[in-house]
């Protein structure tokens, strides 16, 4: 795949794809293209409503009946449950790794092995997320399916 970029002043922004059949990895990257503009509605701690970016969520955390969604620099909640944004409104560069946990892909620096069979990622906050060992193999599959 050949990737070309132009930049020129006081234009607007436009994105073409050539290509000799629409296939299923081009379709996957029209998915991305689009859910990288796409917002989720939340709250912050005074309970004012906002919306945040997809893309700048690090991870969502389930604690005590309420939904996180942490970003490099806050807190948000969110009336959705885990098994909401993993089924409808992430993108799949979001991954479930544990009960109570789903992760960003696209925000982790590396991961490395547990002795119990766990993976332990650090994201790019320098935050680090257990992989559980019930989904550690899935994750390893969706890393290989990215790449």
């Amino acid at each position: 795949m050949k990737v070309t970029i132009i930049e020129e002043a006081n234009t607007q922004t436009e994105i073409i794809i050539k290509c000799n059949s629409i296939d299923d990895e081009i379709l996957s990257l029209v998915e991305k293209l689009k859910k990288f503009k796409e917002k989720i509605l939340v709250y912050n701690d005074k309970m004012q409503t906002l919306l945040v970016p997809i893309k700048d969520i690090l991870y969502c955390e389930y604690v005590d009946r309420t939904v996180y969604l942490y970003t490099i620099d806050k807190i948000y909640i969110t009336n959705d449950s885990l098994n909401d944004l993993e089924e409808s409104k992430l993108s799949e560069d979001f991954f479930r790794c544990s009960k109570s946990f789903i992760i960003n892909i696209c925000h982790i620096q590396s991961f490395k092995s547990d002795l119990s069979g766990r993976l332990i990622a650090t994201l790019t906050s320098e935050e680090k997320i257990c992989i559980s060992r019930h989904y550690s193999k899935k994750f390893k599959e969706k890393l290989y399916q990215m790449r």
